[in-house]
């Protein structure tokens, strides 16, 4: 998964009041987390991540990660709303924990590519307009 992702997703969740929101965050990130074969090489490395969570899933469901995408989800779904901002924080944590370093080296430049003072819709204008 991309670290653009990854840091966006975070700073997101770390701002999120609205419980259905984060829901719905961990939902996405969980998804494209645990399928994604930056994050984890081999299958086996996933089971890690999920003890991290004190998720507890038999060996059979670590074959396929849309399974284990499947129960994470499912887990998130059924949690209350303190128990899913206990889940957000330990979320939060893993992720610092485990792209910290690289987040840090290469943070993403969020801010606008075109400058403050430069009125961009003025310059598409002059870029598409007729020649009469």
């Amino acid at each position: 998964m991309e670290h653009r992702i990854i840091y966006n997703t975070l700073s997101r969740l770390k701002k999120e009041k609205n419980i259905e929101y984060v829901r719905f965050y961990l939902y996405g990130f969980f998804s494209g987390f645990v399928l994604s074969k930056e994050s984890f090489k081999n299958n086996k490395d996933i089971k890690a991540m999920v003890e991290e969570f004190n998720l507890d899933f038999k060996d059979y469901i670590f074959d396929s990660r849309t399974l284990v995408t499947s129960r994470i989800i499912r887990h998130i779904e059924s949690l209350d709303p303190n128990e899913l901002e206990e889940f957000k924080k330990k979320c939060i944590t893993y992720i610092e924990l485990k792209f910290n370093s690289d987040l840090l080296l290469n943070k993403p430049n969020i801010e606008s590519k075109t400058p403050k003072n430069e009125n961009y819709v003025k310059k598409i204008v002059e870029k598409y307009k007729r020649n009469d």
